[in-house]
């Protein structure tokens, strides 16, 4: 019950800035292994969709599910980061190409947009 009462406010509150500041502070928290700091960048309501080559529909996600993978996947690989390049900002979206690098060789490359709203994102989109 604490757990959820402390996740209750982990949530992204409305901040200025430009749509890639809170992507930055998502791949800061990625690479610092942050989950809580992952985590107060989306809204409690984000989407977050997965396309593959093979799909004809994404796979949905919410921010809970993914976070949470996130300690297993630190757990798993201790050394794995987050890098990107390419950022480009459009109008209220952030793309980039998002490689995880766990020592050679890196994941293949995935564009992934993100939506933000009031400083918070309120989707992922990522493209494998």
């Amino acid at each position: 019950m604490t757990e959820l009462l402390l996740s209750a406010f982990l949530f992204c509150t409305a901040q200025p800035g430009p749509p890639s500041a809170p992507v930055d502070r998502y791949v800061e928290a990625y690479n610092a292994r942050d989950i809580d700091g992952m985590r107060s960048v989306f809204t409690d309501d984000a989407r977050i969709l997965v396309w593959t080559e093979e799909s004809a529909e994404p796979e949905r996600y919410n921010v809970d599910t993914v976070v949470g993978a996130m300690r297993g996947v630190f757990s798993q690989f201790p050394d794995i980061t987050l890098t990107t390049e390419g950022g480009v900002e459009l109008g209220a979206r952030v793309a980039q190409i998002e490689r995880y690098v766990e020592g050679p060789p890196a994941s293949p490359a995935a564009l992934v947009v993100y939506t933000v709203t009031d400083g918070c994102i309120v989707a992922r989109e990522s493209y494998w």
